[in-house]
Parts: C-alpha cells; structure tokens; sequence
C-alpha cells in the first residue's frame, strides 16, 4: 500500500536502475473512488537512471489520472511492479513512509519483494519482540484475484512453545491486512518469538513483520525496521 496524506503519512518513492541498459517497468495498483478500479501504466528508466518522487502517492494518483480522466480517493493493496522481459537486473524500488505529525516523526522502509519471494503456503516470520523497547506488527499482502483467509500461530521464542493463535483472518484480493501489536494483543508474556502464517488457498501472498520502537504507539521513535517471510 502507498498512503498518503489523507492518513497522515506522506511516502517517498524511489526507482533506480543501476544496469547497463534501459528498462521498461509497468506499475498498477488499484485505486479508491466509489469502488475500486486497476490502473497501469508503463515507465522507462534509463540505464544508470534514479528517480525519487518525494510524494508517491500524490504521482500515482497523477498516474491514475492521466489513465482514467477522473481523481479518486487513494490507494488500496499492493503496487505491482513489472519489467519486459522479467529481467530485473540492476532495478530497485522501494518506498519510504514517513509520519506528517507536527510533535514527532517517524519513518518506515520497504524495499519491494521480489515475486520468487512470494509465498502460497504456510510461511514463517522470525524476530519478533515485545519488550520495554519494541514492539512488532504484521502485515499480509493478498496479491491473488481471490478473496483468502489466514491464520496466525504465535510461538513463544525462550520455549518453542505455541504461546496463541489469531484465527479466520479475510483479506481480499490485491488488498492487505495489518494487526498492531501482535504478541502483546495476542500473546501476552511472550517477549520475543515468532510466527506462522497459514493461508487457506494457493493464492499468492506476501507477509512481512514491522519492529516498532517503543513498547506502545506513542512511545520511542515510532521508526520501524521491516522482516520479511521465510518458506
């Protein structure tokens, strides 16, 4: 998901290539009016070519725009890159989300997934804390054209122990779900552990955990350091 100011965050974009040659990259995501809709459109950056859009949303929605001939509202799910060819060599992008909160900021960044990264089954997600200094969220990304549902097994870290569980988790196709919080709302005594996420179809998936400093939202920096699922 790229938010943008309507939820009080600003995210900064960055594509580069640092190959030899051109590369031709398609971004779609799907866009919030009365409904959602796709929408696609095609770049070229340039060998040895870096572009950092200080404002992604607001340029995706420009995107959008030019596509449509209408505004909409925001972004939902995932932005889907994909480059002719499928060669991905010398390209990166990532994004940078940043808190807009006059008394404080935070900042969070995701360099995108790779697909071979993506997973259609149960997956585990390692180094998760809850403590007087971190705390850890998750966040599933549905990247099929299905509805799919999820289940979370929690695992206590010092014992190896199923510490709890999150059950019937829905989250719609192209669409994402975040729980805040996890061992502390969940698992409760468990400062550190890990998770199992068990999906109930083959659609293709991507689960990733935020490190949060501060044991609570409001405390430390806020800033967040990103773990990504393993098979």
């Amino acid at each position: 998901m790229v938010p943008g100011r309507e939820h009080g965050l600003q995210s900064e974009l960055v594509l580069a290539n640092f190959s030899s040659e051109d590369r031709k990259v398609s971004l779609s995501f799907q866009a919030v009016e009365q409904e959602t809709f796709p929408v696609k459109e095609e770049i070229t950056l340039k060998a040895g070519e870096q572009i950092i859009l200080p404002d992604g949303a607001a340029w995706l929605k420009d995107f959008g725009f030019r596509v449509y001939q209408r505004p909409f509202f925001g972004i939902t799910g995932p932005l889907i890159a994909t480059v002719e060819g499928q060669n991905t060599y010398g390209l990166f992008l990532g994004l940078r989300v940043s808190s807009l909160d006059r008394g404080g900021q935070y900042s969070l960044f995701l360099p995108a997934i790779p697909a071979e990264q993506e997973s259609r089954a149960a997956t585990w997600l390692f180094g998760l804390q809850q403590n007087a200094e971190s705390r850890s969220n998750l966040a599933i990304v549905n990247l099929g054209n299905e509805p799919n549902r999820f289940s979370i097994e929690l695992f206590d870290g010092e014992t190896g122990m199923q510490a709890g569980r999150v059950q019937d988790l829905s989250v719609n196709a192209q669409g994402s779900l975040q729980l805040n919080s996890l061992l502390a709302d969940y698992a409760p005594g468990v400062t550190h552990g890990y998770a199992r996420v068990v999906p109930r179809s083959s659609e293709p998936f991507v689960a990733y955990a935020v490190i949060v400093d501060g044991a609570r939202p409001g405390e430390g920096s806020g800033d967040g350091s990103v773990i990504n699922s393993s098979p």
